[in-house]
């Protein structure tokens, strides 16, 4: 049997997973922002008018992070030309979350008029497959794909140190297996990359209504465009009823 995870979500104490995506041309940015909001990707974009990347730490640091604005672009209207935005600081109380951005206006408005930005904070797909009804020893088997749609690339944002642990109800017990497992012998895991990791276990007894829990972990680091070092989480909770055959005997 082989199930999708019910419930996706974030590792408590960790960053989210997430993609960084620059083009320098603005026309193109926009059809991607599009295409990725149309597949269901919202987008986060800086908006501080007239600066752009790179630019100094003090401009960085003291006058966009302070004056900025962070929104997240969640759709579009092309009859009426315009972004729908999730905007949460009402700072003027005369607006709702959901702003309309004509396009016009976002290209001057975005941080980047000239080499467009956004940030894409997209889940990994997490599956598993148990089977129904195991008899003797048998394989819990995970699969991780990191999403990475197109356009953006997968020559960035690749972890390292990446780690699983499996966590069972009474009733599952792992045999001669570890829990928590790396992904291959370097512990990497790239964009675009589905890992399939193996645990051996046994049903000792019936199993009704029980989670069945996957966390992964993972280091995300670079230079660019500061040094930077992040944890990278998520968990999958699956619900399952399992009969052992022995029990059906």
């Amino acid at each position: 049997m082989s199930t999708k995870f019910m419930k996706v979500s974030a590792e408590d104490g960790t960053g989210i997973p997430a993609h960084f995506h620059y083009d320098p041309y603005y026309n193109r940015y926009q059809e991607h922002v599009k295409r990725l909001v149309a597949q269901g990707n919202p987008i986060i974009v800086r908006l501080h008018p007239g600066t752009y990347y790179p630019m100094s730490d003090d401009t960085l640091h003291y006058r966009v992070d302070h004056e900025g604005h962070v929104v997240a672009i969640i759709g579009y209207d092309e009859q009426e030309q315009v972004f729908l935005l999730a905007d949460p600081w009402n700072k003027s109380g005369e607006r709702t979350g959901i702003i309309k951005m004509p396009y016009e206006q976002f290209s001057i408005q975005n941080v980047d008029g000239t080499l467009d930005a956004m940030t894409i904070p997209v889940p990994w797909e997490m599956s598993l497959e148990v089977p129904e009804n195991p008899e003797g020893v048998f394989d819990i088997t995970a699969h991780i794909t990191y999403t990475c749609p197109t356009p953006l690339s997968q020559s960035y944002n690749h972890l390292h140190n990446s780690r699983i642990k499996i966590s069972l109800p009474e009733g599952i017990t792992l045999v001669q297996d570890e829990a928590v497992k790396s992904f291959g012998e370097m512990g990497t895991f790239a964009p675009g990359e589905t890992i399939e990791i193996k645990w051996r276990a046994e049903v000792t007894k019936e199993i009704v209504n029980k989670e069945i829990v996957v966390q992964v972990r993972g280091i995300v680091s670079s230079d660019d465009p500061y040094s930077y070092s992040d944890v990278i989480g998520q968990r999958g909770t699956l619900t399952v009823s399992l009969t052992p055959v022995k029990v059906l005997n």
